[in-house]
């Protein structure tokens, strides 16, 4: 049977643009498409914008002790709108160097913007704002990623509150900030707030922060990071927020006791789910459970055709294992070269300050 391309790849992160240039390096008639913009959550609302604030707040700390260093410490004053700005213009020049639609066009790439879903397990119909059409490929890579997900929380619809997704689009500095889960992502921006001049405060269900990382180690950056004045209420959940007179009032639970903390802004870090909905994955014949596509060590599905990588697995949501997902997927896809994940050396770090890195088996593994 001839189909429309050879590979079509759905989503345009850090999965997506690494299956893409591969399959087109092979030699395969690629299309690429992607709903919003190419690079995904690294560029836009993960790694680069993180990193880039972060780095931010760590000169303002230098700053505020430079006696260390034996210079004279300064009073610092942050303009928090040009610090937003430098993230911006971090985030646009990535996406001028390695993601703009026509670096990929120029590898012979179809690039599409488009919503994509199945019809059957070899068409998917493309809507965008030219109408919908339908077209036909021999291989798949879905690779459309996962957003931030928001726990249901009492008053939630009534409050304007921040993910990953929207922190970084802020104009006004949160002089108190509360930050909902104690992981990599709310232990970066908890630190990185506290060094711009942010009161924060961590609200964790767990007993520990960075739940997934040693324990001992974990204990150690807990107590750096209370000392730069980040307060944390561990095992408490929060169960109600309402707007106050002076801003958010956040109502949690912590050993039967029901507290209230104001704040101007409240972000959710509390994890990531796949985006499963628009794909009619079931027309496709394509497993997945609400964790995500159902993987074998190949990438691939239960249809032998159709791969899934990245976040959408819900396996390993760190950038550099997309792109280790994505060069197994389209090897095993276009070469038959039986490739397999390497999940015994999975690398990952935190990067406060100090940073907090793992690889391979933990101590109880």
């Amino acid at each position: 049977m001839a189909y429309d391309y050879d590979v079509i790849v759905i989503g345009g992160g850090a999965a997506g643009l690494t299956a893409s240039g591969i399959a087109a390096n092979f030699g395969a008639k690629t299309l690429m498409i992607e709903r919003h913009r190419l690079g995904g959550d690294c560029t836009w609302t993960g790694c680069v914008p993180s990193k880039a604030i972060l780095k931010a707040a760590k000169v303002a700390q230098h700053v505020r002790e430079a006696n260390k260093y034996g210079l004279i410490d300064t009073s610092l004053n942050v303009d928090f709108k040009s610090v937003i700005g430098h993230v911006h213009h971090i985030r646009d020049e990535v996406y001028e160097d390695a993601d703009r639609p026509e670096i990929y066009e120029n590898m012979g790439i179809e690039v599409v913007s488009a919503e994509a879903s199945f019809v059957d397990d070899h068409t998917i119909e493309l809507q965008s704002e030219n109408g919908a059409k339908r077209v036909t490929g021999r291989y798949f890579a879905i690779a459309a990623g996962a957003s931030a997900w928001v726990p249901p929380i009492e008053g939630l619809d009534t409050i304007s509150y921040l993910t990953n997704e929207s922190l970084f689009e802020l104009d006004n500095f949160p002089n108190r900030l509360a930050i909902v889960g104690a992981g990599p992502i709310g232990s970066e921006m908890s630190q990185a707030f506290t060094r711009l001049g942010s009161k924060v405060t961590v609200i964790e269900r767990g007993s520990q922060i960075m739940g997934k990382d040693d324990p001992e180690l974990a204990a150690m950056l807990q107590s750096r990071l209370e000392k730069e004045g980040i307060t944390y209420q561990l095992g408490a959940g929060v169960n109600k927020v309402q707007q106050s007179n002076n801003g958010i009032a956040v109502s949690y639970e912590k050993n039967g006791v029901v507290e209230t903390l104001e704040v101007d802004q409240i972000l959710l870090a509390t994890g990531r789910r796949p985006n499963l909905s628009t794909l009619n994955l079931d027309a496709a014949g394509v497993q997945y459970t609400k964790r995500g596509i159902t993987v074998n060590d190949k990438c691939r599905t239960n249809q032998r055709h159709i791969y899934a990588i990245g976040d959408i697995t819900g396996r390993y949501q760190f950038t550099h294992m997309s792109e280790h997902m994505a060069k197994i997927a389209t090897t095993n896809m276009l070469l038959k070269f039986p490739m397999k994940m390497d999940t015994q050396n999975v690398p990952w770090v935190t990067f406060t300050d100090p940073e907090l890195g793992h690889v391979g088996a933990t101590q109880e593994q």
